[in-house]
């Protein structure tokens, strides 16, 4: 390996200390956490998180995907939503649950 003494010797200077901040808090994002904290009184609604972002950006993808789907292919998507969410269209009106859940 080359330079491995001053490698070792740079390891040994920088051991032991804090790793520097490589994104350093501006004063930009203390003014939005400040206008945030204002708007929704200290409680953070889901709307307002990446999470919430990133869910309607997979929402949107989705849409998009389903849009190009035959419509054979919508229909069997849609069945398989309707059965997983326990709406599947029974002309009598009863779900698939005839003990009950049990």
């Amino acid at each position: 390996m080359k330079n491995k003494p001053e490698r070792v010797a740079k390891w040994k200077q920088l051991k032991g200390k804090p790793a520097p901040d490589v994104n350093p808090w501006t004063d930009a994002e203390e003014e939005a956490l400040v206008k945030l904290k204002r708007k929704i009184d200290g409680d953070i609604a889901l709307d307002d998180t990446a999470f919430a972002r990133r869910r309607d950006h997979e929402v949107d993808t989705a849409k998009s995907l389903i849009r190009g789907l035959s419509k054979e292919e919508k229909e069997a998507f849609l069945k398989t939503i309707q059965e997983d969410d326990g709406d599947s269209d029974d002309s009598d009106g009863d779900s698939d649950d005839s003990d009950g859940g049990n």
